[in-house]
């Protein structure tokens, strides 16, 4: 009997499904293909393999789970099919048909799987590019578009997380096509979205392509120690320590990085800066650090006073990865040594190196067990916010002029971390192909619709290189206020789309690493000039110029995120009463000449 199969997934045009499909990003986990657990499971195979065939469809086929990252036990039971997309009509339909006879087939032999019909490179990954300053009319369409979007999105009570511009392309294959790229917690409700998606089309030029895609947060909390490379050595439990290092609050999970020096003038002595989200502990609520209410930490409260939120370093879940690694090495090393002493005896030159290298492991772990990793505590931070400052306008979010000058308002994510004294925190940057360290020390103004080649030092990835969009991007800030201030232009209308902050969106260089990945939060994101300016004099003492705060990253696009120094700058000054006298303004970013996105 044939089945009546449900509405074809046509969402994306690299994608169908049958039925509805889980919004992308998706990860696969491949069935036990035997007969005990997929019986005539190859009899399958070659009948899907057959109905390929007939529509000539050359692909990967294989049963396999498929779900999110982020909710790893919601597995979905998929007949994940990969061909090389054809990108003409017949091509598309062949795709629809294919997925309707193959849903059939698995239907009549009583198979509940979904048929997904995948473009290979789109599996593999999509590359997301950034919107350069050259692109005036596209900025334009977006300036218009943006707020609109948003607010459209919002009404109609979906989730949503991230609201970008970029550009979206098989590598080699297709023309650059501008997408909007929407994260949605709540992507998977498919006929809402269908409804959504049509509506935002009846505005949009034809020139630009709706995506929606899932995911929870772009606040990087993490990574924990069950999903964390190891990433420090025994140079991280050194009393003094560089931009970039492994820190955390201590007692609590997840790892950030610590950015960079700060200096009061009131105070007079180094301070170092992170992101609040660190801090705070990741998922894990405080109520001392306000995190419901919209306030920020000030010197004045109680919980600075009585030093409540300690910073470590490295972090603990750091610490305890590299103890584990230390100890499973040490163990390996041990049993080497009895099968070698088995065969070749006491005193061999062989079993003298391994006990030496023993004796290392045992020691380092003597070391981290013995260090104390306080390392400050925090002395004010942002707390779940934005900053509206008229100084950085943006055009159409800010269409109308209070007293005050034009309002934006600016995601906030920054913790302040007073020095122990036994600790140090240098401000200088380990950047590969240089013998010495490079001073960060100084930071310039960005501008709205530039683009800026920059470079950042972090916990997780190190050092990674990358472009801020020309194009800005709206974020969730996950704090939704209990009112909005008066300053804000009523024709904006911000109560319309309450927990969305502007943020600056980072691309990355190479397009298979990230710009900032989990635990890399907090780091300083810096100036990278192009290689022909770095020997003129007026830069070449400034080479390592500060540009923004990075504090997240959207899995779902391989875009980062971050604030302006400029705004983390004025609003530390406003929390804490105080004048920063490091890093001193430099002036405005010089203009990027080229897109090196290449090299």
């Amino acid at each position: 009997m044939e089945h009546n199969p449900p509405d074809i997934d046509t969402r994306l045009p690299y994608r169908i499904g049958c039925p509805q499909l889980p919004a992308l990003p998706l990860e696969t986990e491949d069935f036990q293909t035997n007969d005990i657990d997929f019986p005539r499971w190859r009899a399958h195979d070659d009948s899907v393999r057959d109905i390929l065939r007939k529509y000539k469809i050359s692909a990967h086929a294989k049963p396999a789970y498929r779900f999110h990252r982020e909710t790893p036990a919601e597995k979905h039971p998929t007949w994940l099919i990969l061909p090389r997309i054809d990108k003409t009509e017949n091509g598309i339909n062949a795709w629809r048909q294919a997925a309707r006879d193959i849903w059939n087939y698995l239907q009549r032999q009583g198979l509940n799987l979904s048929v997904e019909i995948l473009d290979l490179q789109a599996h593999q990954g999509l590359e997301t590019k950034p919107i350069l300053s050259s692109e005036v009319e596209l900025l334009k369409i977006w300036d218009d578009v943006i707020f609109r979007i948003a607010t459209t999105v919002i009404q109609r009570g979906h989730d949503l997380k991230a609201l970008d511009l970029v550009h979206r392309e098989r590598r080699g294959l297709d023309a650059s096509i501008a997408v909007i790229a929407i994260t949605a917690k709540d992507a998977d409700s498919n006929e809402r979205w269908y409804t959504t998606v049509e509506a935002l089309y009846k505005f949009l030029p034809p020139s630009l392509r709706v995506e929606v895609r899932f995911g929870i947060n772009v606040f990087v909390k993490g990574p924990s120690k069950t999903n964390s490379n190891n990433v420090i050595s025994l140079a991280d439990y050194s009393a003094t320590v560089d931009m970039g290092t492994s820190c955390g609050r201590l007692k609590f999970p997840y790892s950030g990085s610590l950015g960079g020096v700060i200096r009061l003038k009131g105070v007079g002595e180094n301070l170092a800066l992170t992101n609040h989200h660190v801090m705070w502990g990741g998922d894990q609520p405080h109520q001392d650090l306000k995190q419901d209410n919209g306030q920020s930490i000030t010197p004045m409260d109680e919980v600075v006073k009585s030093k409540t939120i300690v910073a470590a370093c490295p972090s603990d879940d750091d610490h305890e990865i590299f103890l584990e690694t230390m100890n499973s090495e040490r163990g390996c090393l041990i049993d080497e040594r009895s099968r070698e002493v088995g065969i070749r005896g006491e005193g061999h030159q062989h079993i003298k190196e391994l006990e030496q290298q023993i004796q290392l492991r045992t020691s380092r772990i003597q070391v981290a067990k013995d260090f104390d990793r306080r390392f400050g505590w925090v002395v004010a931070s942002s707390g779940k916010r934005w900053a509206s400052l008229p100084e950085m306008e943006h055009p159409n979010l800010a269409t109308r002029k209070s007293s005050e000058g034009p309002m934006v308002r600016w995601v906030l994510d920054w913790s302040l971390i007073r020095i122990a004294n036994d600790r140090g925190f240098m401000d200088i940057v380990q950047q590969p192909g240089y013998t010495s360290p490079i001073p960060a020390r100084r930071y310039q103004s960005i501008t709205p619709y530039k683009h800026y080649n920059v470079a950042k030092s972090g916990r997780s990835s190190g050092w990674t290189k990358g472009i801020i969009s020309a194009a800005k991007c709206l974020l969730n800030a996950e704090y939704t206020p209990t009112k909005q201030p008066e300053t804000y232009p009523a024709v904006l209308s911000w109560e319309k789309i309450p927990s969305l902050g502007v943020g600056y969106s980072v691309l990355p260089r190479e397009q298979k690493t990230p710009f900032l990945e989990p635990g890399d939060s907090g780091s300083f994101v810096l100036l990278d000039q192009h290689p022909d300016e770095r020997a003129k004099p007026e830069v070449s003492d400034n080479k390592r110029l500060i540009v923004g705060l990075g504090f997240g990253h959207n899995n779902s696009y391989n875009i980062s995120y971050m604030t302006s120094m400029e705004t983390v700058v004025k609003d530390i000054e406003k929390v804490t009463g105080e004048k920063i006298e490091q890093p001193s303004y430099a002036g405005d970013a010089p203009d990027t000449k080229e897109y090196l996105g290449r090299e």
